[in-house]
């Protein structure tokens, strides 16, 4: 027995066994995740099961609203800035009805300022110069309704449009305005001029009381000096001196 323990073999036995030994006590404390969370946060592990990977939510995308832009703001129209015959001027003669109250109101009476603005009842204000009629009154039931009324239906409409002309002129008259009409064109609806006119001082008041003088002559050889007439203006043939 003591021959044995001495011999090679067993010097080469015992290193073995103690490196088995050491590898099986390694294998048994490898860990493996198993996605259970413990108090403090951090997953716990448990020695020899296998567990799937946990599941990522899906990420909501994030919507980001069209930007808007700001209509721009409506001016008045002046005396010589281009409109249609449906746009409200400056000095122009409204007539608003409101419908669908409970208690009839009568038709209310404003004449544009110059300023383009509009009072009405219960000292409600509106820019009126430079709309359409549609759009004034969209804008008009608005101020009122809920504030005012639960309900209400505003109408708009304009007295005739008339241009004066008159001085010396075969037919002085007062025109209805239907669209776009120059000085010429007015005096010629007119009769035309008189053997006494002053061709070449023609004066034109404008609604806004703003004076502009045209020359009848240089007009008939150059179109771009004879000036657009509006709604409530009047045309003044004056007589010339001899």
């Amino acid at each position: 027995m003591k021959r044995m323990k001495n011999s090679p073999l067993a010097q080469l036995a015992l290193p073995a066994v103690m490196l088995c030994a050491l590898l099986a006590a390694g294998c048994s404390v490898i860990p493996t995740y198993t996605g259970e969370p413990v108090a403090g946060g951090a997953p716990v592990t448990s020695p020899g099961v296998e567990t799937a990977s946990p599941a990522v939510a899906p990420v909501s995308p994030i919507y980001i609203p069209p930007a808007t832009v700001d209509p721009l703001p409506i001016l008045p129209l002046q005396g010589g800035e281009a409109g249609t015959i449906d746009t409200i001027r400056i000095g122009d003669r409204l007539i608003v009805t409101f419908s669908d109250l409970s208690t009839p109101m009568p038709p209310f009476e404003v004449t544009v300022r110059e300023d383009g603005m509009i009072t009405l009842p219960y000292n409600r204000k509106a820019l009126a110069a430079g709309k359409k009629r549609g759009q004034l009154e969209q804008e008009i039931h608005v101020l009122f309704v809920p504030s005012i009324f639960k309900q209400m239906t505003p109408s708009i409409r304009t007295e005739d449009r008339i241009i004066t002309v008159g001085g010396e002129v075969r037919a002085p008259n007062r025109q209805v305005y239907i669209g776009t009409m120059t000085v010429l064109k007015a005096i010629t609806s007119a009769g035309g001029f008189t053997e006494f006119a002053n061709k070449r001082k023609v004066e034109v008041i404008r609604a806004n009381k703003q004076k502009d003088t045209v020359d009848a002559v240089k007009a008939q050889e150059d179109p771009r000096l004879d000036l657009p007439v509006y709604p409530g203006d009047q045309i003044h043939v004056r007589r010339r001196l001899f």
